[in-house]
């Protein structure tokens, strides 16, 4: 392998005008030599003044490939630095590099052109190591077409670079396009002729003399035969300035005649034209946005599109910047939407070739979502109980149809609220979606605007809100508020959205400034889209402590503190909200000064209140813990808006601690076993749920998921680099006995929750290792005492007084459902064994989920488990099935058989034995789903069947 330097005859022209690559010849043979030249300047730009060497990867696309990316004849080994590979710079031309394929096309890549045909040159750029790369505009690989030896004429326009560009009256700028043959050959502008040659080369210096639009025209004519080739230029008059009609919103605006209207904020930008599907991407006068007469806003109406049809398009800014609509409701990435799965996203409209970045989508005359549950009522502040989940990692396809198959799970547990980590177009597909880019629109790697409706109108149905989460305070470099606005990788001074710098700490991305008039406009628009397009129940604002302009970059501290300023930008969102749908639920991550928390919790908003360290350290039996600031009167809230939790996506998980960190000094009771680490998640549970108060849990919290927050991709390694990486999806743990019994009482709780929404609680010690709740409401007196010491013990050895139990009377223990006659006022003697809790009231409630619970604790020691778990197998059955459980003592029981809707179908009494029971049953001879409901010594547990 040689690599052959040519020197570069230098055209008159700036090479910046060049072409990204191209060729000597411009119409290369596989029998020739060719040089290859690429301008670093261009494309995605990424080796742009890198001072570095730089390296050629390339292949060739054959008859043979499948695609384009199917490259053959690949020579190259990315990140070594062969010298054979290298580029060589072109003499007094930065950027500008050569490369020559040596002695012919063929021949360099050892191809047989007898079994193969070559039909492009492919090829990426790179510095040494492969950590800088140039590609593409759209961040693609690159081609050159090969042409056959005997082919036709072909022409070429080499520079200007791209379809079209801009420039005003008294500009000249330099034209060159080749023929593969000698010919005549002509250049037009708008019809008119403007130079004239004979031979394969035809250069003009085109002087720009009138406005409007301009189409190039190369011909070449051989003989008859003639080749074109145009390129377009746009010399754009002084804007209109009108003002736009009353009432217009950002964004696209739907007319009831068919036609579309575009409103964009772009204060001190002097021209925005619309380019677009529509018009072919080619700028016009007819697209010319209208400038207000403040100049704060650029206008325009589309008119003649088809209802149904999708369409496409972009704002170019003073000639020269292309962005996308901040106010897209959905955009499309020619970069990431090609990883989405047809499954989750049928249909992907394809990206427009006549572009690049980023482009918006409208759709005039799109048919309605019909939303069936037009009657739901959001549930109370106070009754939230809040399911936080990453769709990514809720399940293994990752999107929302799988959500929607999970909604009956949700129910079962109890769930009210769904809460979605960020779904807003965010930068890549996989992320936690803390990098928005365009805050209006549904990103597509979960699923399309009609399945996230579907996934609203489905939890509605079940009773459930929908809260999203959304990043307002900041967004990533892809948005055009940061586009539009920037100069060396930070927004400028001039920008009326972000700040040139962040004023607080723990800032990623660009800082919005909320207390710009232009911020506020673009955010209340965005949430009026999603109240009323999407009809979600709420927000969950990530960062809203960030909503600030006091200056406190690097002061944790100061940043925390009381904050006029940013209170009031949060009641004016709030305000805004309720305005548009009331009671919208509002939750903050705001986790400051408790007297501004108390000032908004106290205006109806809710808190986040993370208390992750505390339940860890009491789940993992240390002492040093403190449960009482997950009750909002503790906080001196005068509202339950105080939003609880254990865990949530920014915290560990409990489990994966008790598993490493649990307290092991008691061998008998060691709560690194798993067993005993199930049990702690009940005693922590016990205590966190009957707190007045929304509550939220994290994702698979209630099954005792044990994977680290730091769990890497490979599901084995932790690194805190790992930190937002995909987690494990283990469905599969609902089937452990152990953890499905962590959901029941998680379950079991939360509906004991729901059947007593108003009790308050009256009495409460929640700090040491015996810990105990009097609760009192809606007709009833419920008393939650626990042991969270790794050692037997009763109140009295920790020195407590529990005299506050002083009613005497019949009470009941809601899990065993054992009786207590407590005839002294006295209770300071309360036994409890390590781990163990117990739940009374002083009225008589049905069984909890999944039936009666033999034992509260769960010792490493303790092997007489007596959950109950039944088990119907096969399942699946086309015939006789078996009921399965386990007994502890040989007793009668009772098994029935059910529709679906509860009717009775069929009972039959058994005699059990001590042990393992496998018992056969006879289900009906209709295929369908039947209830197996088993009655063992006054536990009642039911499961499905399907008879095939």
């Amino acid at each position: 392998m040689m690599k052959k330097l040519l020197t570069l005859f230098l055209l008159s022209c700036s090479f910046s005008l060049l072409a990204q690559v191209y060729t000597e010849p411009a119409f290369p043979t596989v029998e020739d030599q060719v040089t290859l030249y690429y301008d670093a300047t261009q494309g995605s730009a990424g080796l742009k003044d890198c001072n570095c060497d730089i390296y050629i990867h390339t292949g060739v696309i054959t008859n043979q490939s499948t695609s384009n990316s199917d490259w053959k004849h690949v020579k190259m080994s990315w990140g070594v630095a062969n010298p054979d590979w290298q580029l060589s710079p072109v003499p007094g031309k930065p950027n500008l590099f050569a490369y020559t394929f040596t002695p012919t096309i063929k021949a360099y890549y050892n191809i047989d052109v007898a079994t193969e045909t070559v039909q492009k040159l492919a090829f990426v750029f790179r510095n040494a190591n492969g950590s800088k790369e140039g590609k593409g505009a759209n961040g693609g690989d690159m081609y050159y077409n090969i042409y056959g030896v005997n082919a036709g004429l072909e022409t070429l326009i080499q520079y200007p670079v791209g379809a079209n560009q801009t420039n005003k009256i008294g500009d000249s700028f330099d034209f060159k396009a080749v023929s593969s043959k000698t010919a005549t050959l002509t250049l037009t502008d708008n019809g008119n002729v403007i130079a004239t040659a004979t031979g394969k080369t035809l250069l003009k210096t085109v002087i720009v003399t009138t406005g409007g639009n301009h189409v190039l025209k190369f011909t070449a004519d051989e003989n008859g035969v003639v080749s074109e080739k145009t390129f377009n230029y746009f010399v754009p008059a002084g804007s209109v300035i009108e003002n736009q009609p009353f009432g217009t919103k950002l964004g696209a605006t739907y007319l009831a005649n068919g036609d579309v209207r575009l409103l964009l904020q772009a204060p001190n930008k002097s021209s925005v034209y619309v380019l677009g599907s529509f018009n072919n991407y080619t700028q016009s006068t007819a697209y010319q946005m209208k400038r207000s007469v403040d100049g704060q806003y650029y206008w325009v109406d589309i008119t003649g599109l088809t209802a149904g049809k999708l369409y496409t398009y972009q704002y170019l800014v003073d000639g020269v910047q292309r962005v996308a609509d901040p106010l897209s409701e959905m955009v499309l990435d020619g970069n990431n939407d090609k990883f989405i799965p047809a499954e989750t996203y049928p249909n992907m409209p394809a990206f427009p070739t006549e572009t690049s970045g980023i482009v918006s989508v409208l759709q005039p005359g799109k048919a309605a979502y019909n939303w069936t549950a037009t009657n739901y009522v959001r549930p109370a502040n106070k009754n939230l109980i809040i399911y936080e989940l990453l769709v990514r990692d809720f399940s293994t396809k990752r999107n929302f149809q799988n959500v929607i198959d999970s909604l009956d799970y949700l129910q079962r547990l109890g769930i009210n609220t769904i809460e979605l980590m960020p779904i807003q177009e965010f930068e890549n597909n996989n992320s936690w979606g803390y990098n928005p880019s365009f805050h209006n629109a549904l990103d597509k790697t979960y699923g399309s605007q009609t399945k996230f409706k579907e996934l609203v109108d489905k939890a509605h149905t079940r009773g459930m809100a929908v809260v999203v989460d959304v990043v307002f305070n900041h967004a990533f470099s892809q948005s055009p508020h940061f586009q539009l606005y920037n100069q060396g990788g930070k927004p400028t001074g001039d920008s009326p959205f972000m700040n040139a710098d962040a004023t607080h700490p723990f800032n990623v991305g660009y800082d919005y400034n909320h207390e710009s008039s232009a911020t506020k406009e673009y955010v209340k628009r965005c949430l009026e889209f999603w109240l009323t397009e999407y009809k979600i129940d709420g927000y969950r604002f990530d960062l809203s402590k960030g909503f600030t302009q006091v200056k406190n970059p690097n002061d944790v501290g100061k940043w925390s503190a009381y904050d006029a300023s940013r209170i009031a930008i949060l009641k004016n969102y709030y305000d805004f909200m309720q305005s548009v749908s009331p009671k919208t639920l509002v939750i903050l991550e705001h986790l400051s000064d408790n007297n501004e928390e108390k000032e908004l919790a106290d205006y109806g908003m809710m808190l986040w209140g993370n208390m992750n360290y505390n339940y860890s350290e009491a789940s993992m039996a240390y002492g040093n813990n403190n449960l009482s600031s997950t009750f909002y009167k503790n906080r001196a809230f005068t509202k339950p808006n105080l939003v609880g939790y254990q865990e949530s996506h920014d915290e560990e998980r409990l489990m994966y601690r008790n598993n490493k960190f649990g307290n092991a000094g008691n061998n008998a009771y060691n709560v690194k076993d798993v067993k005993v680490g199930n049990a702690r998640l009940e005693l922590t549970a016990a205590f966190f749920y009957p707190i007045p108060g929304p509550k939220m849990i994290w994702q698979f919290g209630e099954l005792g998921y044990d994977y680290s927050i730091n769990t890497c991709p490979n599901g084995v390694t932790e690194s805190p680099n790992c930190r937002t990486d995909a987690k494990p999806v283990r469905w599969d743990y609902y089937q452990d006995i152990g953890k499905r019994r962590v959901f029941n009482v998680t379950a079991s709780l939360i509906n004991l929750r729901k059947q007593f929404p108003d009790m308050e609680l009256t009495v409460q010690k929640l700090t040491g290792y015996f810990k105990y709740m009097k609760l009192e409401g809606n007709g009833m007196k419920m008393f939650i005492v626990g042991n969270f010491e790794n050692q037997n013990r009763t109140a009295l050895d920790e020195g407590d007084t529990f005299d506050q139990w002083t009613e005497t009377g019949t009470y009941y223990e809601y899990f065993t459902g054992q009786t207590l006659v407590k005839s002294t006022a006295d209770a300071n003697g309360f036994d409890l064994k390590a781990g163990e809790y117990r739940i009374y009231t002083d009225k008589k409630l049905a069984a909890p989920i999944g039936g009666y619970i033999k034992y509260i604790l769960l010792g490493a020691n303790d092997n007489n488990i007596a959950t109950y778990e039944m088990e119907v197998a096969p399942n699946p059955t086309s015939g006789t099935t078996q009921l399965k459980f386990q007994n502890e003592t040989a007793t009668e029981a009772r098994y029935d058989i059910m529709d679906l809707s509860g009717k009775l179908i069929a009972t039959q009494s058994i005699e059990t034995v001590s042990g393992a029971n496998v018992i056969d049953i006879d289900l009906p001879t209709a295929n369908g789903i039947y209830l197996v409901r088993l009655n063992l010594n006054g536990v009642v547990m039911t499961t499905k069947v399907m008879k095939m």
